[in-house]
């Protein structure tokens, strides 16, 4: 008797949890957040006898995600951020300013848990 390997059974689970009938029955919930990104490391420092300064320009950020809700109390969360910061090197005495565009990205999944009762009128989860 051979046992099936977790990684076979994958594409089962997924077809399961992803179904048109699990999906209608449980709650999808989508979201989109923005912010931005204020970075203050400000550093001075000295090449060939040239002096330089470096710091981080402001930049924005974007998240896209969704949850899937498994049961009332659980379900999956999954998203996507994207943001940049350009990193600024600026040549004091030439007063010229180079610009390295710096990106970030994340990309998460979590299983969530909501509370089963609102607690002043919300739903808190962790």
């Amino acid at each position: 008797m051979t046992r099936a390997k977790p990684a076979q059974l994958l594409p089962l689970v997924v077809l399961a949890l992803f179904s048109t009938s699990a999906a209608r029955a449980q709650g999808v919930r989508v979201f989109v957040m923005g912010g931005g990104s204020f970075l203050e490391d400000e550093r001075f420092f000295t090449r060939l006898g040239d002096r330089f300064r470096s710091n981080y320009a402001s930049g924005g950020k974007i998240t896209f995600g969704g949850e899937f809700s498994l049961a009332p109390a659980f379900g999956f969360e999954g998203s996507y951020g994207y943001g940049r910061n350009n990193l600024r090197v600026t040549d004091l005495a030439a007063s010229q300013t180079l610009a390295y565009g710096v990106r970030t990205q994340r990309l998460s999944a979590n299983l969530v848990a909501h509370s089963p009762v609102p607690v002043l009128g919300v739903r808190p989860y962790a």
